[in-house]
């Protein structure tokens, strides 16, 4: 792109399901399809080998056909893997500027407080619709939180 004279893309945040995976869970195989099946989501499309590249690359129609739908199943399994697995991701994008962050819901619980390393305590939420928590954008001064943890 600075090659091109071009000017750099808006800021984005990328959601790594497999390092998600690779993080919280102990799987045998970390593998879509593997992951997809433990969890009831369906399997992959099985490609059949090398054979399949070769048939592409040959230009074979009936290869790029299985290609095709082994494509679209892998594009139809990341979202339900990701709903599934959303409630786990401690650095999730924020969503939605009220209610839970990751799913949009007002449905939450209030589950204890936290302090940063800087001081600052919030309340800690989880989500009755996903599972996630998430922290409230309101302070809660330390008078509060210890008076809270009296009780």
């Amino acid at each position: 792109m600075l090659l091109l004279g071009m000017t750099p893309p808006s800021p984005f945040q990328s959601i790594d399901t497999l390092s998600v995976i690779r993080k919280h869970f102990k799987l045998t195989s970390n593998r879509l399809g593997d992951v997809c099946e433990a969890l009831g989501l369906g399997g992959k499309v099985s490609t059949g080998g090398w054979e399949l590249w070769a048939g592409c690359l040959a230009g074979d129609p009936a290869a790029w056909n299985k290609m095709v739908r082994y494509n679209k199943q892998d594009v139809a399994l990341l979202p339900e893997l990701y709903h599934k697995i959303r409630p786990w991701m401690s650095n999730h994008p924020v969503l939605h500027a009220t209610g839970c962050p990751k799913c949009g819901s007002d449905h939450s619980h209030g589950r204890g407080y936290t302090t940063t390393k800087g001081g600052v305590t919030y309340q800690k939420r989880e989500c009755q619709s996903c599972g996630g928590y998430f922290t409230v954008p309101g302070l809660v001064s330390k008078a509060e939180y210890k008076d809270i943890t009296r009780r």
